[in-house]
C-alpha cells in the first residue's frame, strides 16, 4: 500500500471492499495497532441496485429480464457468502486485541450525527491504549484527520448529508410502483423465497425499510458499543 498511504501520516486507511476478507492478513501486519471499522449495506442495495438499477431501467436491460433474474440470484448469493465468512472466520480469526465496530450502514449512517458517532469509536482510532499486545513506546497515538471537500481539518459533520445513503430505498419502492406487474411477476418471487435467509441478519428484501437492529447486531455478535464480542457468539452457540 506504499504508493497510497503517505506513510508520515498517523492514521493509515485501507477501505477497499476485498479487505473483510483480510481482516487477519492485516492484523499480522500492524499488530496491536489494527482495527476494523465495518459499513453492512442492505443486500439489494450492495449487490443489484447500485449495479443494476430500479425497475423502470430494467426493461432496457439488454440480456432480457431472464438473465436479469439470475444475476439477481447470484449477487444475493455472494452477499451471504460474504457475510457468513465475515461472521464465521474472518472475525473468530483476530486476536482478542484487535477491536472490529460494525454497523447498519442504512440506520447507523441516516443519522446527522455519524461522523461524531464513529469518532466516539477510541478502540479503533487509539487501539494501543486498549491493547493486550501494545507497540513500542515510541509510537504516537492515532489521531484522524478527515480530508473533505474543502481539503483537510474540514468540519466532516457539516458535509455529511445522511439522506443521500437512504435516497436508493425510496426510488427502489417508487419505482416497484411504476413497474408492478413485471415486479410482482418477475422479482418479488425471488426475494419471498430468499426472505427468511436475510431475516437472520437484520434485513428484509420484501420491505426494504424494515430493518431490526437487534437481530442484526445478534447475528454478528455485537455488544451496545457496536463492537464485535466473541464472548457474545459463546454465549449464544
Amino acid at each position: 500500500w506504499a504508493k497510497y498511504w503517505s506513510l508520515d501520516k498517523p492514521l493509515l486507511i485501507e477501505k477497499s471492499p476485498p479487505t473483510i476478507a483480510q481482516l487477519g492478513y492485516r492484523e499480522a501486519l500492524f499488530p496491536g495497532v489494527s482495527s476494523n471499522l465495518i459499513v453492512v449495506r442492505h443486500p439489494l442495495y450492495g449487490c443489484f441496485f447500485r449495479n443494476y438499477g430500479v425497475g423502470s431501467e430494467w426493461s432496457t436491460y439488454k440480456p432480457g429480464m431472464q438473465s436479469l433474474k439470475g444475476l439477481l440470484r447470484k449477487q444475493l448469493k455472494g452477499w451471504l457468502k460474504v457475510h457468513t465468512y465475515l461472521i464465521n472466520e474472518s472475525l473468530p480469526s483476530l486476536q482478542s486485541y484487535t477491536s472490529s465496530a460494525i454497523v447498519m450502514g442504512e440506520t447507523f449512517l441516516s443519522d446527522k450525527r455519524a461522523p461524531d458517532n464513529i469518532l466516539s469509536f477510541s478502540r479503533l482510532f487509539f487501539p494501543e491504549v486498549f491493547s493486550n499486545n501494545p507497540p513500542h513506546n515510541d509510537r504516537e497515538h492515532r489521531r484522524l484527520e478527515f480530508r473533505g471537500k474543502k481539503g483537510p481539518h474540514t468540519n466532516l459533520t457539516s458535509e455529511f448529508d445522511p439522506e443521500t445513503f437512504n435516497a436508493w430505498m425510496t426510488n427502489w419502492n417508487n419505482s416497484l410502483i411504476k413497474e408492478k406487474e413485471s415486479y410482482e411477476k418477475h422479482i418479488l418471487p425471488i426475494l419471498q423465497e430468499q426472505e427468511h435467509l436475510f431475516n437472520k441478519f437484520g434485513y428484509s428484501l420484501v420491505d426494504v425499510f424494515q430493518f431490526n437492529q437487534k437481530t442484526f447486531d445478534r447475528a454478528f455478535s455485537l455488544d451496545d458499543r457496536h463492537l464485535y464480542n466473541r464472548d457474545i457468539t459463546a454465549l449464544l452457540m
